[in-house]
């Protein structure tokens, strides 16, 4: 009897294949519960001491946990590469060892704030349920199995940042081997070198890639592989390291060991940024800058103009049919987002249906159905309406207040900013000043994020921002539609049910010489009645103001991070989907600014 596959909902269905999703793997679960590569005629673990293989191969070739005690790793982050994440094992275990060793050090040192970053490649990444089924195979790891598989992203290609705890970020590749190295900038302090046998994955093995794995390693940097072919050690050795032949695991006769030498390197000092802007971009790169346990100073004019101040913001995927970086990104930063506004507890809703407004567009809607960007649990076709389950409406009051609580608030109007020596730094330091000349903040770095407030600053002029008034009105919710619309709605506009209201929204306008800010009827009319055109149902105006403010997009309609000068940058251009983009974009700017892995290519940095 040919032993049992793994199998997609498209593929079970007939459907095409995804041109954004990544390959599925096909898994032989034939071998007493360890699940084997029907692609590469190998396994994915032994069940057998496959956990104690993991410890000796990986973890203790490595040097762990006896290196995380070490001096320099107290002010930086512990960074591990893997290639090859499999069922998540490697992982796995070297989180439980963490966090023995940080309830060890924490005894020692209320305020240890160490912190450990895993960077991990894979090209054939598990459905949840087939994760979830393999590491149920190892019982003592079910806590942590849970935690991975409440924030897995499936086989979405491109590159996914989980939070596991204040002190652990989990970054996931999904792509093949040499474009997810070429995308990485990091200095890996280890590495797994987990791929299927070298005999029968070479893709995975070859000395290209084993010396991109050297340029990406600190000095120091430790290998354990369960491999000692011989040419895997000639790549090594060609890459820089000392290789060394070991004793082998179980029924394996040799592995290899390797080490790249040391030499002494300066230490980097510890960056204070000064953020411009409180909306969810300042608030965003806050919270960002908090997780590395810097206390950033945040600037915020707060006077009620921010687009972050509307009642309700929607976060739901942008969806292209070619895979590209642009959509790649566009999709990471979705997911990304989901587990941001949930971890701050600002979710208010559930569950986003987005109705067609032409034919055409309902033709689209049935081409991303068949050829998904995301698995089925993110997106379905329901009639003629695209239904996302898991988009977010978020309480953008209460995601900018969790975001925000480690900052220091400084509540005032930048102006202009200046150079000034600092004696104790040894270095200079940028003074943000207010109209009056008073000093607000100082810091070594000085970010924007002031959403339209760049329009004051005329240095930002060569980035050919565009800026367009949005406007939001109050709908009251009749008696006969209650349960009609409990999901929020999107047709081009939007409309969110709040209580016994409707949030409906928002207009696109060009900015002419009267004040933004101030609500029109006109708008209110045209939000109605795109209300009517998309629902069939008329809805009368509530007893609320209707509010507006001003988006910026940029040229491209992605976002931007551009460098005025040194240590003076941007964000911006998030345009009408800064909840999406904000979190995502503030953490891999923050994690390029503290030296952290950032995978982030140079063509989507281009783009």
């Amino acid at each position: 009897m040919s032993a049992p596959k793994s199998q997609t909902p498209a593929q079970k269905k007939g459907a095409q294949p995804s041109l954004i999703l990544c390959p599925a793997p096909a898994i032989d679960w034939s071998r007493s519960a360890a699940p084997a590569s029907d692609d590469f005629g190998d396994i994915y673990f032994s069940v057998e001491g496959g956990l104690e293989e993991t410890r000796a191969v990986y973890l203790s070739a490595c040097g762990l946990p006896e290196r995380w005690t070490e001096p320099q790793f107290t002010q930086r982050a512990f960074v591990v590469g893997e290639l090859g994440f499999g069922t998540g094992l490697n992982f796995l275990a070297l989180w439980q060892m963490w966090k023995v060793h940080k309830q060890a050090a924490m005894h020692g040192n209320p305020q240890n704030g160490q912190r450990l970053h895993f960077v991990s490649i894979e090209k054939f990444p598990l459905s949840r349920e087939d994760l979830a089924k393999a590491l149920s195979a190892w019982p003592e790891l079910k806590k942590e199995a849970a935690a991975l598989l409440a924030l897995w992203p499936g086989r979405v290609r491109g590159t996914h940042i989980l939070h596991l705890g204040d002190d652990l970020t989990l970054t996931l590749c999904h792509d093949d081997v040499v474009p997810a190295l070429a995308g990485l900038s990091m200095r890996a302090d280890a590495w797994f070198l987990d791929g299927f046998s070298p005999a029968k994955n070479p893709e995975m093995w070859q000395e290209t890639v084993m010396k991109r794995v050297g340029t990406l390693s600190a000095r120091g940097a430790r290998i354990g592989t369960f491999t000692a072919a011989g040419f895997v050690r000639e790549g090594l050795a060609a890459a820089g390291f000392n290789v060394r032949k070991t004793e082998g695991f179980g029924r394996k006769r040799h592995r290899l060991e390797a080490v790249m030498p040391v030499h002494t390197v300066r230490a980097v000092a510890p960056i204070t940024p000064v953020i411009i802007g409180g909306g969810i971009a300042g608030a965003s790169l806050a919270a960002a800058f908090a997780r590395r346990g810097l206390k950033t100073a945040v600037i915020d004019a707060d006077d009620g103009t921010a687009a972050s101040g509307n009642a309700a913001a929607i976060v739901k995927p942008r969806l292209d049919r070619q895979d590209s970086p642009l959509s790649r990104f566009a999709l990471s930063a979705y997911l990304y987002a989901l587990q941001c506004y949930a971890r701050a507890d600002a979710v208010i809703g559930e569950g986003v249906t987005h109705a067609p407004q032409t034919p055409q567009q309902l033709s689209r809607f049935k081409l991303l159905a068949a050829q998904p960007a995301l698995p089925p649990e993110h997106m379905c076709l329901r009639g003629e309406h695209m239904v996302f389950p898991k988009a977010q409406v978020v309480d953008p009051q209460k995601a900018r207040a969790a975001l925000l609580a480690e900052c220091r608030p400084i509540f005032g109007r930048a102006a202009r900013y200046r150079r000034k020596k600092d004696e104790v730094l040894n270095g200079e330091v940028f003074e943000v000043l207010d109209v009056d000349g008073a000093v607000l903040a100082a810091g070594s770095h000085l970010i924007y994020a002031a959403g339209a407030g760049v329009r004051d600053i005329n240095a930002f002029d060569g980035l050919e921002l565009r800026y367009s008034r949005g406007q939001i009105s109050w709908a009251q919710k009749a008696e006969a539609e209650a349960g009609v619309q409990d999901a929020a709605l999107t047709y081009g506009g939007y409309a969110v049910p709040l209580g016994e209201e409707t949030l409906l929204g928002a207009t696109h306008a060009r900015l002419t010489e009267a004040d933004p800010y101030i609500p029109n009827a006109q708008d209110d009319a045209h939000n109605f009645e795109a209300y009517r055109a998309a629902t069939g149902r008329a809805a009368a105006p509530a007893l609320r103001a209707s509010r507006a403010s001003v988006r910026v997009n940029s040229k491209t309609t992605w976002p931007v991070v551009a460098e005025l000068e040194a240590e003076v940058l941007v964000l911006t251009g998030l345009g009408s989907r800064g909840f999406v983009f904000a979190p995502l974009m503030a953490e891999m700017l923050a994690a390029e600014l503290c030296a952290e892995p950032v995978a982030w290519p140079d063509k989507l940095r281009r783009a």
